[in-house]
C-alpha cells in the first residue's frame, strides 16, 4: 500500500488539478482537493501556488465518516 500511495503522490506531483474540490471543505481559506487513490482511501491535498507545492493534508478512509473526517480537519 506504501508504495502505492508513492506512486499516486508522485502522479500528483505531475498534475496538481487531477483531484476534484473536496465537497466537504469548500468554503474554507484553503482550496482542498481530493484524489482517490485506492477504493478505500483519498488523499486530501491543497496546492500553494505561489510557492508551487503540494501538501497533503490527510490521507482519508473512504469507509468511515466523511463529515467526521472534514470536521478534524478544523485545524488545517
Amino acid at each position: 500500500m506504501r508504495l502505492h500511495i508513492k506512486a499516486e503522490v508522485e502522479r500528483l506531483a505531475k498534475f496538481p488539478l487531477i483531484g476534484k474540490v473536496e465537497p466537504l471543505l469548500q468554503g474554507r481559506s484553503l482550496q482542498f482537493r481530493s484524489l482517490v487513490i485506492h477504493e478505500h482511501y483519498k488523499l486530501v491535498y491543497y496546492i500553494d501556488e505561489a510557492k508551487q507545492l503540494i501538501y497533503i493534508a490527510a490521507l482519508w478512509d473512504t469507509r468511515r465518516e466523511p463529515h467526521t473526517q472534514a470536521d478534524n480537519m478544523n485545524n488545517i
